[in-house]
């Protein structure tokens, strides 16, 4: 059950004509942010995403990781391929203001990671929201909600409750999600010692109509299995067949209808990101006709990209792949010197701002509840205690770029010019007519400029770029004017460069000693700014600690993908936690038919068997 094909290729098709293919680091240009065509809007509103959101259990402690598990669906049907490459994934208080937020590869299968719970997050109701850059044209109805419990130990503040609205409609009307509780959970034994090993066995249940997938397996102390489906009984064994259920989760949404309501509310502002994460904006007083943006990544691995806007000053690129946050550069360059008045470049939010399309229960704690929070604070205290590096995720520091290092974005160069390898020149003009081979000083009008010449007869007929440290520079007699006792080397390319839609005669990228682009000032209206990318792979190590550091583990076990069919079985083992009490075994996963598949099981851990 594969999403409509002849519809999937159309709407790609339809996005070709807005899509200009990017080469080198993968950037694309697509010249429209939002689209004026009515005629198509009213057909890419029948393209929709749907997210299933699932986490590891339902309540934690600052600085936390949040395990999660989303599948992903187009029109409510498996997807052959993605329509958008990027999952946005945050943490909401009740008032829809997000404390901490992720962007995460996305596939045909959806996505996994895990997403860090701020140390300053104060206690209270939460919500984990997971869309698409192309959900957002539907509005916050149609994004998966999963409710959480945050516990911080070292603030007496609670968060504000909100009371979430669709303005003009009032709460949001609660959605049926159908459940399937088929998957059996089966332990060698009822009880075990603390530390002992504990052998899991998943399988779907003899005679169920079920095709093979793929699902997560959480195991967590009980009352903090994720309840969210009121349905799926944690307490059962599932000694009997429970059958399907029909249920209407209460205040949140793990999974919106495919072809729902939120119709009514489509205002096509976004295009889906089909390549992975992008930036998009417009530039105002972009006069007539489109303006030339220049993009340059700084930090490790740098890199530099460009795109045209369209005629009202619209643009959206790719950026290449990459975690963690990276520095940016920015400025716009008009094609034409007729119009003077300053280019102003306005960054879009990547992040939704809507605020939570339902009510929100104020927030209060049972005696069990208290008592499970309290243990899931000792619990971070010691892993904080003892630990030795940071929990959750793989590299999250100093991992802007993850591809080999010292090779340019524009390849090796044709010829590297070291400045201390040649006697010293009094200008610029006399180092470039000198020492820097197919790079000339020419005039028009009296007024110098460079030009790359080379075999290639189209690369006199276009600009070339010119780069100080990495930042693009438009103004010609700034580098010319400066200090050659201030460069430590030039890089030629003397072939046509081509990014996207942007081309390019030539390169001549200089480096300056102090690494201050030798005094020449950054173009007009340019600025830096930061963007996160994908998060840091996130790490899974579940084995209790050794020797005098203690058993930490809030969660036991968790798995993002165990594929099961129906005469497939998954053997599991896990160590069993330190701590004496009952613990759940949680399996979920999303049918083709979008069921939620579950399954249960339960064991205990005691001191005295």
């Amino acid at each position: 059950m594969k999403m409509n094909r002849s519809l999937h290729i159309w709407f790609r098709f339809v996005l070709s004509g807005l899509i200009l293919g990017g080469t080198g680091c993968g950037a694309c240009e697509l010249w429209a942010q939002g689209g004026d065509d009515r005629g198509f809007a009213a057909q890419a509103m029948h393209v929709t995403e749907q997210v299933t959101l699932f986490a590891d259990r339902n309540m934690y402690a600052v600085d936390e990781p949040i395990r999660f598990r989303a599948f992903y669906r187009i029109n409510g049907l498996p997807a052959e391929e993605p329509l958008s490459r990027v999952l946005y994934v945050e943490l909401v208080t009740p008032s829809g203001v997000a404390v901490a937020g992720a962007k995460y590869p996305n596939g045909e299968n959806g996505s996994t990671g895990c997403l860090e719970v701020p140390s300053d997050a104060r206690t209270g109701n939460y919500y984990l929201r997971a869309y698409t850059r192309w959900m957002r044209n539907f509005g916050p109805r149609s994004y998966s909600y999963v409710p959480l419990t945050i516990i911080n130990p070292f603030s007496r503040e609670v968060v504000n409750g909100g009371n979430g609205s669709r303005p003009g409609n009032g709460a949001l009307e609660s959605q049926a999600a159908k459940v399937r509780q088929v998957i059996t959970c089966s332990t060698e034994k009822d009880a075990y010692l603390p530390g002992e090993t504990v052998s899991l066995k998943l399988a779907v249940r003899p005679g169920t109509d079920l095709s093979p997938g793929a699902y997560c397996v959480t195991v967590v102390p009980a009352g903090l299995a994720d309840s969210l489906q009121a349905g799926i009984h944690l307490g059962s064994a599932l000694a009997q067949d429970p059958g399907s259920i029909e249920l209407t989760p209460t205040g949140a949404f793990p999974y919106a209808d495919p072809v729902s309501a939120v119709e009514e509310d489509f205002n096509f502002t976004f295009l889906p990101e089909i390549r992975g994460v992008s930036i998009s904006g417009n530039v105002t007083a972009a006069g007539t006709g489109p303006v030339r943006l220049h993009f340059s990544l700084l930090g490790e691995d740098p890199d530099y990209f460009g795109t045209l806007t369209d005629e009202k000053g619209r643009f959206i690129v790719s950026l290449p792949d990459g975690t963690g946050t990276r520095e940016l550069f920015v400025a716009a360059e008009r094609m034409t010197s007729i119009d003077e008045q300053e280019l102003s470049i306005h960054i879009d939010q990547d992040f939704a701002t809507d605020p939570l399309p339902f009510p929100v229960d104020p927030f209060r704690l049972s005696p069990a509840r208290r008592f499970a929070a309290g243990r899931i604070v000792v619990n971070m205290q010691l892993s904080e205690a003892f630990r030795q590096d940071q929990p959750g995720s793989a590299g999250a520091a100093g991992t802007a770029g993850e591809t080999a290092q010292g090779v340019p974005f524009y390849g090796n160069p044709v010829v590297t010019v070291r400045m201390e390898e040649f006697v010293s020149l009094p200008t610029m003009t006399e180092v470039f007519e000198n020492l820097v081979p197919s790079v000339y000083v020419k005039y028009n009008r009296g007024e110098a400029y460079l030009k790359i010449e080379s075999r290639n007869s189209m690369i006199s007929h276009l600009p070339p770029l010119i780069l100080m440290d990495g930042i693009p520079v438009f103004d010609q007699k700034a580098v010319l004017a400066v200090d050659p006792s201030k460069i430590l080397k030039i890089d030629l390319v003397n072939e046509v460069f081509v990014r996207g839609s942007m081309y390019y005669g030539g390169i001549l990228a200089i480096t300056s000693k102090e690494g201050d682009m030798a005094s020449v000032e950054l173009p007009e209206g340019g600025y830096f700014f930061d963007y996160q990318v994908f998060h840091p792979e996130c790490r899974h190590d579940f084995r209790p600690a050794n020797g005098r550091v203690p058993d930490s583990r809030n969660t036991l076990m968790w798995s993002d993908n165990i594929t099961l069919g129906p005469d497939d079985a998954a053997d599991m083992r896990f160590t069993a936690a330190s701590a004496p009490g009952d613990y759940i075994i949680l399996v979920r996963g999303l049918s083709p038919r979008n069921e939620i598949i579950c399954g249960t099981g339960r064991f205990r851990v005691a001191r005295d068997l």
